[in-house]
């Protein structure tokens, strides 16, 4: 999260000193960089907390680069899939498709390790 934010700041030309003495600053786009949530994400970094957690990743992703996701990953143990040419948000009609056939495939696979009650 930190590394996304720290592009987000990049990208909208925001430093972080500007970012502590203003505390929110809303970019061209929109987004509302906050201090206080750059400041919460560094105390409290990100970790997988699920023995089988899957991640689907764009391959065009414009907001976390590949070699972040591959670390966390593999420090997490996590299953790392695919939606070539996909950007962060998934949002196309082919990146929803692919989404919804990996969530299907993901949900197919927990069913068959988890024991009926």
């Amino acid at each position: 999260m930190e590394d996304m934010i720290s592009n987000m700041m990049l990208q909208a030309q925001v430093t972080e000193e500007q970012l502590k003495e203003r505390q929110e600053i809303k970019t061209e786009t929109g987004v509302v960089l906050s201090c206080k949530y750059l400041c919460w994400v560094r105390e409290h970094p990100v970790k997988s907390i699920c023995k089988e957690t899957n991640i689907l990743y764009g391959t065009q992703d414009e907001m976390i680069p590949y070699k972040i996701v591959k670390k966390f990953s593999e420090e997490n143990n996590c299953r790392l899939n695919f939606v070539e040419n996909g950007q962060h948000w998934l949002h196309t009609d082919r990146e929803v498709a692919a989404m919804r056939k990996w969530e299907q495939t993901v949900l197919e696979e927990s069913r068959s390790i988890i024991p009926n009650k």
